[in-house]
């Protein structure tokens, strides 16, 4: 770049102290000066956002795993104080606020008990069930005979008609 004297106006040579044309002093041409780059900070860590999601979908699942322990457990304990179960082996009687059920290995009912008439010919078994419900009671006996199963079938079917269901243990 070109440089002209202050004083005359006359180009002066490079690396010139003085004008040649009026012996004016040349100034010295300021230093250029750059301006320094921009400071860049570094943002802050914000960490890997694929962890993020892992580690909030994981504290989800605890959390929901957490709520429904907590469920289970007051379900359990509701169970716990609702029912009484008291006896052990073979008698049991089992007490809600619904009802009961008894569970006897040597109680024997009858014919009125089982609102029907018993097999002619057969003997109580061991194991017998009573429940009893707001709704109505149902008993439950063993008898044994030697007769045949059809036998058997043949006489409740006479006895309760097309209504009778049979079940097989």
């Amino acid at each position: 770049m070109a440089s002209f004297c202050s004083k005359c106006g006359t180009e002066l040579s490079p690396g010139a102290q003085s004008c040649a044309s009026c012996g004016a002093p040349v100034a010295m041409p300021a230093a250029e000066v750059t301006p320094a780059p921009p400071l860049v900070t570094a943002p802050a860590p914000s960490g890997n956002n694929a962890v993020k999601i892992i580690l909030i979908i994981v504290a989800v699942f605890v959390g929901l795993g957490i709520v429904g322990a907590g469920a289970f457990g007051f379900l359990v304990w509701r169970v716990a104080h609702a029912v009484h179960v008291s006896g052990s082996g073979k008698d049991v009687t089992i007490n809600t606020s619904s009802g009961s059920i008894r569970a006897n290995s040597s109680e024997t009912f009858t014919a009125a008990d089982l609102g029907t008439d018993l097999y002619p010919g057969a003997t109580s078994g061991k194991g017998s069930m009573r429940m009893s419900l707001p709704t109505g009671t149902m008993v439950t006996a063993v008898y044994v005979t030697t007769d045949s199963k059809d036998q058997v079938v043949a006489f409740y079917k006479e006895k309760f008609g097309s209504g009778a269901s049979v079940i097989e243990s």
